[in-house]
């Protein structure tokens, strides 16, 4: 058991002597009143501090300054401004080391004006000086795990340090300590220690007071919103008394602790994350209010600092889903062979895989609730925050579309409802998937299509451009794609690119500028494969490379934060591998993702056809290109295997979730000699209580012949 934590007295801060020297003159408005506030040790590179009611007295006439002036001497000489709210209390986070003093300073500024903008005021009133803590020794304890003689011991086990005197560090792993190195139990413990009662122990949270972890924590002390429309989310601690708590947990948030929280994002296999941290002070009851980048299903990690160097365990809490917006189905394909009529016999039924996005009210993807089940078969497809007891499941369920029909427009309109698929083994033992990142956020996806003289000749019949449809196809109605070709053209005025300011290379032409229309992102297209003029075919060389870096440039250009480069090509890159390593370097200077850069790059995608020569530069820093911005690339030896490949690489430009239908065309179609059916897919979805129609799609779908 966790011991309680035990306040500080008040004088916290020292103030120094008033012969220091800051930059404010003197001045009527009132000092703050210093032991009202308390200032923090640094925390990865600055101090935090808060002011409670009243650090900030009332002026001679009654008025209350609005803004605070911070400074700290001498690292940040400068200094910068805070709000002081209503009661005279304020929070605020400066760069600042333990050697240096802070300045503070208040003054006033004219409804209409705001602090921030007020650096240089002559008018603060008296300062007061206050020194930066040292971090208290203890807040470096390593932490202890808990360890047995043996599995199963009844005595439980022992805590011991982390390093033992072998140097093998210890594992807490199925109440047993083990070396990782060698599989060996780190022990066993000393028998004496079973003696005193500090250091039995069951689990490894019964050792964190050897850590001086005596601040205890539960996810119920704190309140997470769900995200809004701007990406953030509000997050609530509360001190005791204030809400209802778990018997035998924790009551609140001890008073004037330092609390950091974490959002450790949700980092995928092929995406590096960028977590983000805030800090802030508790106030006199414990409670803090903050706003901190996040989405939906994030993890939280939260931990609570004493002014004692006592600390807290750290503490997950998960964000709710954003308020459900918007779902539409992007796509319909052939699982199993469709055919005209009922399936005879033993049969199997014509299958479908519909592919299905869902949008929240913060503009990214959602990941639903889950319920696994006899009538809901099948794995869990996401992680849901909102099902923690159930393991986290997510996914979309047959149960939330409450409708799903096709209208087939070649057979008088007719429509059919479509069947969820059941599974069966072995050839079907899941009929739900997800493919791609489904929590994405709208895109702008910079599509680039080769149409180089070497690619209309080992590529006659077009399939690049088939396979560039099936892809603008796929794309969300939020998301947003531009067209670019490799050909002999010069496009620099095209897309009115970054106003005309840069003169894109020969060779290389934008067909269309970033849109959602499908219609006109096809039509555009369209105007490539078949220029006006008909006979003359566009040619030139082939630049796969640059094209990706005129991509990256102007995404960058564009401040697109949520961008991807796929490029269709049918060769590799000429010249001489000092110039491709040089395009090389510079893609990856924009579209390499750095957490330390917080620079989020642009994930290049990459089909390519024809023979490939592993000895070829080209081809092999087009991989390296794929692989450094966390992309992706497929080889096909031959073009019109393009088309087929594209379909499976449609989650990379945009994810859904994949459910599985029945369907039986009608018998009429039999006759249409093409064996294609034009269908219309439609229908409603109940989220949250929610329900709303899915958005419809069009597709064009090949049939057998029904099996006899």
């Amino acid at each position: 058991m966790m011991q309680p934590y035990k306040s500080l007295p008040i004088a916290l801060s020292l103030a120094l002597a008033v012969s220091c020297v800051g930059t404010t003159p003197t001045s009527d408005v009132p000092p703050p009143d210093l032991s009202l506030i308390t200032v923090f040790y640094p925390m990865e590179l600055n101090v935090h501090a808060r002011g409670s009611a009243n650090a900030i007295p009332l002026g001679p006439d009654g008025a209350r300054p609005n803004c605070l002036y911070v400074a700290a001497h001498p690292s940040n000489r400068s200094g910068s401004n805070v709000n002081i709210n209503s009661d005279g209390s304020f929070a605020f986070s400066v760069p600042a080391s333990s050697a240096d003093v802070l300045e503070l300073a208040a003054f006033f500024v004219d409804r209409g004006e705001s602090c921030e903008d007020s650096p240089n005021r002559f008018d603060r009133g008296t300062p007061v000086y206050l020194e930066v803590p040292t971090p208290p020794s203890r807040l470096y304890s390593p932490e202890f795990t808990c360890c047995y003689a043996s599995a199963g011991d009844p005595r439980g086990g022992i805590c011991v340090r982390p390093q033992t005197d072998e140097g093998s560090v210890c594992e807490d792993t199925a109440g047993k300590c083990f070396s990782p190195g060698g599989g060996q139990a780190c022990g066993p413990p000393d028998a004496a220690l079973f003696m005193l009662p500090d250091y039995i122990c069951q689990t490894r949270a019964d050792c964190a007071h050897f850590a001086f972890q005596t601040i205890d924590l539960s996810d119920s002390l704190f309140s997470l919103s769900r995200p809004r429309a701007d990406g953030l989310i509000k997050v609530i601690g509360f001190g005791p008394g204030e809400i209802s708590v778990p018997a035998g947990g924790p009551t609140g948030l001890p008073p004037k602790t330092l609390v950091r929280v974490e959002n450790r994002t949700q980092p995928s296999i092929n995406r590096p994350a960028f977590p983000v941290r805030r800090f802030i002070v508790t106030d006199d009851s414990g409670h803090f209010e903050l706003e901190i980048p996040g989405r939906g299903d994030d993890e939280f990690v939260i931990r609570v600092f004493g002014l004692d160097g006592s600390r807290s365990p750290e503490q997950a809490v998960y964000v709710p889903d954003a308020e459900f917006e918007h779902g539409e189905i992007t796509g319909i394909y052939p699982y199993r062979t469709l055919y005209p009529g009922a399936p005879p016999a033993g049969a199997e039924a014509g299958k479908v895989a519909i592919r299905i996005a869902l949008f929240g009210s913060d503009g990214r993807g959602l990941c639903p609730d889950s319920e696994t089940s006899d009538s809901e078969p099948g794995p869990s497809l996401c992680f849901s925050a909102n099902t923690p007891k159930d393991g986290f499941k997510g996914g979309l369920d047959f149960k939330a579309i409450t409708e799903l029909s096709t209208t087939i427009g070649n057979v008088a309109d007719e429509t059919r409802v479509l069947i969820p698929s059941t599974p069966s083994l072995p050839d079907l033992p899941y009929v739900k998937f997800v493919d791609g990142d489904i929590s994405a956020p709208a895109q702008t996806v910079v599509l680039i299509v080769d149409n180089s003289s070497e690619a209309i000749e080992k590529d006659p019949g077009a399939f690049r451009f088939r396979a560039a449809e099936t892809l603008i196809n796929s794309l969300r109605s939020r998301d947003r794609m531009s067209i670019w070709v490799v050909e002999k053209e010069d496009g620099s005025d095209a897309c009115g690119i970054r106003g005309g300011q840069r003169v894109v290379p020969k060779g290389m032409r934008c067909l269309i500028p970033p849109t959602g229309s499908k219609l006109e992102l096809n039509t555009a297209l369209n105007s490539a494969e078949f220029p006006p003029g008909g006979s003359e075919l566009p040619g030139g060389a082939p630049k796969p490379l640059e094209a990706v870096y005129e991509a990256v440039l102007d995404l960058n250009a564009r401040n697109i934060t949520n961008g991807k480069v796929f490029l269709i090509s049918l060769e590799n890159q000429p010249g001489t591998e000092s110039e491709i390593i040089s395009t090389f370097e510079k893609i990856l200077t924009i579209a390499e993702p750095d957490p330390e850069l917080n620079r989020v790059g642009y994930p290049v995608i990459v089909l390519t056809s024809g023979e490939r020569d592993p000895n070829n530069e080209g081809w092999r820093y087009m991989q390296d290109t794929a692989a450094f911005t966390f992309g992706e690339i497929q080889h096909v030896r031959e073009a019109r295997t393009m088309l087929e490949v594209a379909g499976r690489m449609i989650g990379s430009i945009a994810g859904a979730f994949v459910l599985l239908y029945d369907l039986e065309l009608p018998i009429e179609i039999a006759a249409d000699e093409g064996k294609i059916a034009d269908l219309t897919v439609r229908g409603s979805i109940l989220i949250d209580g929610i329900s709303k129609p899915l958005a419809p799609f069009d597709a064009q779908l090949p049939f057998g012949d029904r099996p006899n």
